[in-house]
């Protein structure tokens, strides 16, 4: 290989880790999408309860995802987290849209402060206790993903977990790869 094109690939490598999260030596997997997706049951708050690294979340605990009806066809998207090692709590606001003529759980997420989108898909939910969410892009022969575990519950059932853990394990997640998010001596919410 050229020395050019292993600098090339380094510098990929190293674009793709700083803004992404978690790379893998393969393709995007092939993944079951949540279908009949029912927006309304999807709104209201979160608990981010795993996760893959994210830089935008870097030393966040306390992390909450709320969803409401903006009443035009989009939903808002209000993501807060308290920096670990600062105890300053942060907060953006976005949008997102269903980005299917179908209804699978396929949601477009933009957060226009930070001038960014991306793929939001919801391999399962039951809407009352958990929601597996999963983001994927193929570069050559690796993939950047992301994912995220939200539950309704700070503390969910032994259940709910066995379900999640289903839900990761049929879709060829990377278990390993899930950071536990720290949800104990939380502020409350703005």
């Amino acid at each position: 290989m050229k020395r050019s094109s292993v600098f090339v690939s380094l510098c990929v490598c190293f674009l793709a880790a700083v803004n992404s999260q978690v790379i893998i030596n393969s393709p995007c997997q092939n993944v079951t999408i949540e279908q009949n997706f029912d927006l309304p049951r999807y709104l209201g708050r979160w608990y981010e309860y795993r996760r893959f690294f994210t830089f935008f979340e870097l030393n966040g605990k306390c992390v909450t995802a709320t969803y409401s009806d903006n009443l035009n066809g989009t939903i808002e998207v209000r993501n807060y987290q308290v920096d670990s090692n600062t105890n300053v709590s942060d907060v953006i606001v976005g949008y997102a849209s269903q980005n299917s003529d179908t209804d699978e759980g396929k949601l477009i997420v933009t957060f226009p402060t930070a001038g960014s989108d991306g793929d939001y898909w919801i391999l399962d939910t039951d809407y009352d206790k958990y929601s597996v969410v999963w983001s994927c892009s193929t570069s050559g022969d690796q993939s950047v993903q992301f994912s995220w575990i939200l539950t309704r519950e700070i503390e969910p059932s032994a259940a709910t977990l066995a379900a999640i853990d289903s839900v990761v394990a049929a879709n060829g997640l990377a278990s390993e790869k899930y950071l536990p998010v720290d949800q104990i001596n939380c502020p409350p919410n703005p």
